[in-house]
Formats: structure tokens, C-alpha cells, sequence
């Protein structure tokens, strides 16, 4: 029932001739995918975890931001600051979600997920905690767009976020949008 206002990139060439104009002013490195979580730095979002799992994924070729601000970006910043990139809070979302090659969250809940929508709009496949929202959304398509973890367990997020680097990009984009 919620809709998003971000275009939709219908065209993969535009989107990747963006996505590397994008990276470039951003300060993002084009030659590295990036997993993008977006949120309020609080515990029931689970932030850490995702940046847990990211250290453990230990990928040369994956990168990890963390968009968004709250009680515990500081204290992440610093444990985390020279593997996972913080930009804080922003106001060009879109941007960040058009650089970005996949998005991931590991809230222990959510209304409906509007920045899980926002990133679908830009055809980015999904690594979701198991939540009822998570699993509505991914319930309404058709192919393996992504994939469901339980967010308590570092374990899982990480053999999913192993999973997601090996889906079918475009075909999940196409789903997608």
C-alpha cells in the first residue's frame, strides 16, 4: 500500500553511467560493490551487527555504508570507522542508494520500510532481517530478489550477505523495479 517518489530506472545503463558519477562524488570506490544500510544508529536497528558481519565477511571487492545518525553512531564510528564507511545523516539518500549495489537492515522491526522500498526503486537486491514487514515486501515478488536473516545472529547475516553476492543482479533489478 506505500508508494515511493524516487524514480525508477527502468534502463541498466543508466543507471550504471550514474551509479559511477555518484560513486565519484561521493568518494566511493568504483572499483568496490557496496552493501548500503540506512536508519537511526539505535539499538533495535542493529547496526552493529550488520558492520560485524561485514568485518567478517572480509571481501577486497565489498564495501559497507552505514547511512544515518543516533545514540550509537559515535561509539560505531570509532569501532568501525576504518572498514565501514559513515557518511551520517544526509539528505541526498538517493544518491547514496544509486552508488550502492546492495541494501541490507537488520531491524528487529519495522512499519512499512520505506527505505527497503527506496532502494527497490533503484533495482537493489536485498539482504532483510525476518520481520513481518521484510518478508510482506519480498512475499510480493516473483523471482529471488534477496534474501531473509535473522538479525540476532551474526552468523546468518553474514552467510547471507555471502548469498546475495552471487544472486542473478540484474535479473533481481528487473524484479525489482
Amino acid at each position: 500500500p506505500n508508494g515511493c517518489s524516487f524514480p525508477v530506472f527502468e534502463d541498466k545503463s543508466i543507471r550504471s553511467s550514474k551509479q559511477i558519477k555518484l560513486k565519484e562524488q561521493l568518494g566511493l570506490d568504483n572499483n568496490l560493490k557496496y552493501f548500503i544500510s540506512i536508519g537511526r544508529f539505535s539499538p533495535e536497528k542493529n547496526m552493529e551487527k550488520i558492520a560485524e558481519a561485514f568485518t567478517r565477511l572480509n571481501a577486497e571487492n565489498i564495501g559497507l555504508i552505514l547511512l544515518g545518525d543516533g545514540i550509537l553512531f559515535p561509539d560505531l564510528k570509532k569501532k568501525y570507522g576504518d572498514k565501514v564507511i559513515f557518511p551520517g545523516f544526509c539528505t541526498n539518500v538517493y544518491d547514496y542508494l544509486i552508488a550502492s549495489d546492495y541494501y541490507i537492515s537488520a531491524s528487529d522491526g519495522e512499519g512499512m520500510p520505506n527505505t527497503l522500498l527506496e532502494s527497490m526503486t533503484v533495482g537493489l537486491p536485498v539482504v532483510l532481517s525476518d520481520i513481518p514487514s521484510h518478508r510482506e515486501v519480498l512475499g510480493k515478488t516473483n523471482k529471488n530478489v534477496g534474501f531473509v536473516f535473522d538479525q540476532k545472529d551474526v552468523e546468518d547475516i553474514l552467510l547471507k550477505m555471502r548469498q546475495i553476492l552471487s544472486i542473478d543482479e540484474e535479473a533481481a533489478a528487473t524484479e525489482l523495479r
